[in-house]
């Protein structure tokens, strides 16, 4: 790491009356685009575990080089934009959705397989940090947990501090003073399982309520018919997790730098340290 600032331009700081010298730390560097076309990359995709710095000491047998794949991967933050095992994506899904994710409906359900969704009436507003209650539809309590996020448009709600429970028609929701009501059409016991959009088969988003043969995206959906049907009109459900997996799989296609090209940027910033001084 205290090579990398070696290369940082020397700063008059201001401070006061008196001015020190010091080095620019909010100086920022990118890599020109035309260098991205030219012979000077080759596309690797990154393994679970690989770090910069290990990349840079197994390839270049120079830990050194680790800044490398940051700055021609336009990495700022590391923990965020390096991928990560499977693993640690798994744990950090379960911290960030806990609990269950429900498929709410203003509709009564008698039966699940006909499920139709509807959110467009005031007992569909819900606000965040809202306590649901659960009921079978016995009018009995099952449960009950935190509202933490809320779709309206698809009905999906997730919530936090609920146990699993088999879910059955006429299952339905209230809120915490039992004044409004929806029905529960489909349910599943991870939150991280639940619906994050609808695409195509060339990854567009396609809008739930898109009618297939005279019945939405999200009935079929709800009903449970996303498998056999909706994958016969070419639309995909991608959960939240297929999202997370996704994005990280993407950050796995790093660009190599070649030798040539680090030993050319080298010299170039070591004759811009010496003229500097």
């Amino acid at each position: 790491m205290a090579k990398y600032f070696q290369s940082f331009p020397i700063i008059d700081y201001q401070i006061g009356d008196k001015t020190k010298k010091c080095l620019d730390l909010i100086r920022r560097y990118r890599v020109p685009n035309f260098v991205y076309d030219a012979d000077t990359f080759v596309n690797v995709f990154q393994k679970d575990n690989d770090t910069p710095e290990g990349i840079a000491f197994r390839d270049y047998d120079d830990i050194d080089k680790y800044w490398s794949f940051l700055i021609f991967n336009k990495v700022i933050d590391p923990f965020e934009e390096w991928s990560q095992p499977v693993e640690f994506i798994e744990t950090k899904l379960d911290n960030e959705y806990p609990g269950i994710s429900l498929f709410v409906t203003l509709n009564e359900i008698t039966d699940l397989d006909t499920s139709t969704m509807n959110t467009k009436g005031s007992d569909a507003s819900y606000r965040l940090n809202d306590t649901i209650k659960i009921y079978d539809d016995g009018d009995r309590l099952v449960d009950q947990g935190i509202l933490y996020a809320y779709d309206r448009t698809t009905g999906h709600m997730k919530i936090s501090g609920v146990e699993t429970f088999t879910l059955s028609a006429g299952y339905y929701i209230t809120d915490s003073d039992g004044n409004k009501k929806m029905y529960i059409a489909r349910k599943f016991d991870y939150a991280k399982l639940g619906l994050y959009e609808f695409r195509d088969d060339n990854g567009n988003s396609v809008s739930p309520y898109r009618s297939l043969g005279g019945t939405s995206v999200i009935d079929y959906y709800i009903r449970g018919n996303d498998n056999d049907v909706l994958s016969t009109y070419d639309v995909n459900v991608i959960t939240v997790r297929d999202d997370v997996l996704d994005l990280n799989d993407q950050l796995r296609i790093l660009y190599y730098p070649t030798q040539s090209l680090l030993d050319r940027i080298e010299q170039s910033v070591s004759l811009f340290n010496k003229n500097r001084q």
